[in-house]
């Protein structure tokens, strides 16, 4: 059981530069395992002033309606489906959600290293998420940055 724990609260967590290390689908659940995130100091369980690095963490997709995953070959327009589980290795770039009525729908696009670091693409769509997580690690990487010299 991990320490910390959340649901919807993605808006207050930066995915920059996060990797998603692995991929696993159970029934209607998606769960990525990530390496760590950055927790914003808004975050209800963020005890700090500033953003914080975590630890691995688990984050859940549960009540999954939709997923969807693929890559864009460089100079192309059109994406290569692929298998959501094979999608991992996965750096993420950019983490977007839209509400949908009683759904959310997660955009994460990023590059994928399984694919020649080709641009790729997450999109899921879910009832809701939780996000879990053991520690607080470091300061998040944008803290005092940049670097005064």
């Amino acid at each position: 059981m991990m320490l910390f724990n959340t649901k919807n609260e993605l808006e207050q967590i930066d995915f920059h530069d996060c990797i998603i290390e692995a991929i696993n689908i159970e029934d209607n659940m998606i769960t990525f395992i990530l390496e760590s995130v950055n927790v914003l100091a808004a975050h209800t369980l963020n005890p700090f002033e500033f953003a914080r690095n975590t630890d691995q963490c688990i984050l859940e997709f549960i009540n999954v309606q939709s997923y969807e995953s693929g890559y864009f070959v460089r100079e192309k327009e059109d994406r290569i489906d692929i298998e959501l589980v094979h999608n991992n290795d996965f750096e993420i770039l950019k983490f977007d959600i839209l509400n949908e009525n009683e759904m959310r729908f997660y955009k994460i696009f990023g590059m994928a290293s399984n694919f020649n670091n080709e641009y790729s693409e997450i999109l899921i769509r879910a009832e809701y998420t939780n996000i879990k997580w053991n520690k607080y690690v470091s300061d998040a990487w944008f803290v005092n940055w940049p670097k005064k010299k």
